[in-house]
């Protein structure tokens, strides 16, 4: 058996590299981020078994979860509000983020001070640091606890830091 050279058309590679890049694309795709009036997730790929979910919670003094609370990602256009209960959750967060911003309840009596992992942020100038992120659930290892002038226990809120944030 004679081994021969076989001549392609431009035409047939062509049609090869383009049914090569569509089967990529689609197969490169992920299911597609979620999109909802609160913006959680949306803006991409799902990320085909990649995908980064954040979940924490809001609370006062009391222990109760704090209603209404705007968190967003810093670096993205993600946004949410924590539930009755003061928990929120993003779902397809980039990995590479690093914080989140905290913006109290309007109208609630809730300062913009809150305590995360042992410090007070001034919730005006400071984002809150995030863990490293891995695809799966990522739970924040602290709760963000506001201070609120509704709350009993709560004394008054105590200075914002004064060298920056924490």
């Amino acid at each position: 058996m004679r081994y021969g050279v076989h001549k392609t058309s431009p035409r047939s590679l062509l049609s090869l590299t383009l049914v090569c890049l569509a089967l990529f694309v689609t197969a490169g795709c992920g299911g597609g981020g979620g999109t909802a009036s609160t913006n959680n997730g949306g803006g991409g790929g799902g990320g085909g078994g990649n995908a980064i979910n954040l979940r924490g919670v809001v609370r006062d003094f009391t222990g109760s979860g704090v209603k209404n609370v705007l968190i967003e990602v810093v670096g993205t256009s993600l946004n949410t509000t924590t539930d009755s209960m003061g928990f929120f959750n993003f779902s397809n967060v980039p990995q590479t983020i690093a914080r989140i911003r905290v913006t109290r309840p309007v109208a609630t009596g809730y300062y913009n001070v809150a305590q995360y992992q042992a410090a007070d942020y001034d919730l005006l100038s400071c984002s809150l640091p995030l863990p490293a992120l891995s695809i799966g659930n990522n739970t924040l290892n602290s709760e963000i606890t506001m201070y609120g002038a509704l709350d009993p226990n709560s004394s008054p809120p105590p200075p914002p830091p004064l060298s920056g944030c924490p």
